[in-house]
């Protein structure tokens, strides 16, 4: 009798041994539940694949606010990449390619979303570059067209290694382009400047250190040509008939 009451004893005690196992055993596994379901909660943003596929994809910042688009239109024509800036209205930086138009470019806008400048290439050949003010009018653009290339533009400055304007070339507003030619010295006074005018009058002029017209050669219309030569008053020393 008393072997059988011992062996109830040791039996109860292991029992309670084995709940004390149990309940460690369950603290384990809830504690390396929790850790895992931690863990992807901190990496739950972080998606890692292979490939995407989809028709507009679009990258926004840490408040949600559009910063990149890529997308391509509904005849599959025309791929976009837009970047933006504060305002997701318009793109700060456009880039872009049709294929019904064998073109691709890239475009610049300014914060109020005008045109700055933007580079085109057409038919694997045909490059243009173009500039705008702030109206949106091209002021500036370079132009090849296979072997020949053009420069446009209402006045080029070639500067000299110390900064100051030394040439100056280009085409007067006012609707009348008329195109000049000025050459400076090393302080910047307009020494010598060449203009045809609206009129046919092609004129050479020469200034002295203060800029004030010293001679001049010309051509009137009708061939006509001319030379006169300045006092320091501007007024005539001599001059052949015109």
């Amino acid at each position: 009798m008393e072997n059988f009451n011992e062996l109830n004893m040791r039996i109860a005690a292991l029992e309670q041994h084995n709940k004390k196992l149990q309940r460690w055993l369950s603290v384990i596994i809830l504690s390396a539940i929790l850790a895992a379901v931690g863990g992807w909660t901190a990496r739950e943003r972080i998606l890692s694949v292979d490939k995407i596929e989809t028709n507009e994809l679009t990258i926004t910042d840490s408040k949600g606010k559009a910063r990149i688009r890529m997308q391509t239109s509904q005849a599959d024509d025309l791929a976009l990449i837009r970047i933006f800036g504060a305002d997701t209205t318009f793109g700060s930086v456009s880039i872009g390619n049709s294929i019904n138009h064998a073109a691709s470019s890239i475009a610049f806008t300014d914060s109020k979303g005008r045109r700055r400048m933007s580079l085109n290439m057409e038919n694997d050949s045909n490059v243009l570059l173009n500039v705008y003010n702030s109206m949106g009018k091209v002021t500036a653009a370079l132009i090849s067209r296979g072997p020949t290339s053009a420069l446009y533009s209402g006045a080029s400055v070639i500067i000299d290694s110390a900064g100051q304007s030394r040439i100056m070339s280009g085409c007067t507003a006012e609707e009348k382009y008329e195109p000049f030619l000025y050459f400076f010295d090393k302080s910047g006074k307009q020494r010598i400047a060449a203009n045809v005018r609206e009129d046919g009058v092609g004129l050479l002029k020469f200034n002295d250190e203060n800029e004030k017209a010293a001679s001049a050669i010309g051509v009137q219309p009708k061939s006509r040509g001319f030379v006169v030569v300045l006092d320091t008053a501007g007024k005539s020393k001599w001059g052949s008939p015109p």
